[in-house]
């Protein structure tokens, strides 16, 4: 029955009515030229039924012989849907496009992370990914985790125990253990709690040793216990550990930069910002800009991400600054790619939500402040006094 309404979508039927005339000679037409007719009902002299699309035109034909009048009452199917909407045709063929582009984009792996270890640093471990084939956009069947796992070890021979990848969605995560050498203590270490090093909400937590002292989804100052390296044992007696593991949070962060005001030579006389939509390797402008020769051009990226996942995309902004020989002019632009150059050295690791920017004059200096939300790692190592 699917299967019919299916073919029977995809031609077309129309259901129609036709009163007068002899409803008898009216059928009779119709089975000798093979027309069928779907859930014909008769009322008086009033025949409903339905008909192929195809059919309906002959039909005229055999109403005008028996002396009946036809007229469409409901028309159905593909056919009739595309000519309703011919005017926005665009719409489902940009809609069909994006499906196919998100099912082709689905099979490549788009971001790598790995949190690292004691012995090998995240950069470290990202590098070897990167030289055994595992990157960002490469197709995911191509990917042998096993075998970049077994290759991966062997390059890391003593620094690591186990190196482990795993492929989750379009994201490739990569575990390690670090290497202990033969009766090195795996648990026990110089004894320290894991605290925060800043005021945020604490978004995520993950112990490698010690006790979980702060619920996640609360707020944390900084000072605050994060990670315990005391544990008590059933019998009452405490054991002290060095406190491991990694943990996320959201805070508020202030950037400021300041500038003394160039009193002598050119400065600029106007700025403007354009952002544009970064597409894999494809920047799609989203503004204009007049036309000049003489200007400084600043650009920042802006990364997309979902879920902690970072995508091929993201936003553009690019500034570019009129000179002008006026003296007295304000150095906004050198302020600007004087805070670019901060912002990227402070929020290198650091997943930046939004930023806002501000900008005063104090006496003789231009001050520019970011308020950004950021989500960043949070926790350092606090000794604890074993006496």
């Amino acid at each position: 029955m699917r299967k019919g309404f299916f073919f029977s979508f995809l031609r077309g039927s129309v259901t129609f009515v036709a009163d007068g005339g002899f409803p008898e000679r009216f059928l009779n037409l119709c089975n000798v030229r093979g027309i069928v007719l779907f859930s014909p009902q008769m009322h008086q002299k009033t025949l409903t039924a339905t008909v192929r699309r195809s059919d309906y035109c002959r039909l005229r034909d055999v109403a005008k012989r028996s002396g009946m009048q036809l007229r469409a009452q409901e028309k159905h199917g593909l056919p009739f849907f595309l000519r309703r909407h011919r005017a926005h045709l665009a719409l489902p063929v940009a809609g069909a496009a994006f499906a196919v582009l998100a099912f082709v984009l689905s099979g490549f792996v788009w971001s790598v992370e790995s949190d690292g270890c004691a012995r090998v640093s995240r950069t470290e471990v990202l590098a070897v990914a990167e030289e055994l084939g595992l990157r960002a956009g490469v197709w995911r069947k191509n990917v042998d985790t096993a075998a970049i796992s077994q290759e991966a070890m062997r390059r890391l021979r003593g620094k690591v125990s186990w190196f482990g990848v795993n492929l989750c969605g379009m994201r490739a995560v990569i575990e390690v253990h670090p290497y202990l050498d033969p009766g090195e203590d795996e648990t026990y270490g110089e004894p320290a709690n894991l605290v925060a090093d800043f005021d945020g909400l604490l978004l995520s937590l993950q112990v490698h040793s010690g006790r979980a002292a702060a619920p996640v989804g609360t707020g944390v100052r900084k000072g605050d216990l994060l990670i315990s390296g005391v544990s008590v044992d059933r019998y009452g007696r405490s054991h002290l550990y060095e406190a491991r593991g990694v943990a996320t949070a959201l805070h508020d962060d202030v950037l400021r930069v300041e500038l003394p005001e160039q009193t002598a030579g050119g400065g600029y006389a106007k700025v403007q910002t354009v952002p544009a939509l970064r597409l894999l390797h494809l920047t799609i402008p989203l503004g204009m800009f007049p036309p000049s020769r003489d200007f400084d051009v600043f650009t920042v990226f802006r990364q997309a991400q979902w879920g902690g996942v970072s995508l091929p995309l993201g936003l553009v902004l690019q500034t570019r600054c009129y000179r002008t020989e006026r003296p007295g002019q304000s150095t906004f632009a050198l302020l600007l790619d004087e805070y670019t150059r901060a912002f990227e050295s402070r929020y290198e690791k650091t997943n930046v939500l939004s930023t806002a920017l501000s900008l005063r004059q104090s006496a003789d200096r231009y001050i520019l402040t970011g308020e950004s939300r950021c989500i960043d790692y949070i926790g350092e190592s606090q000794k604890i006094n074993a006496e």
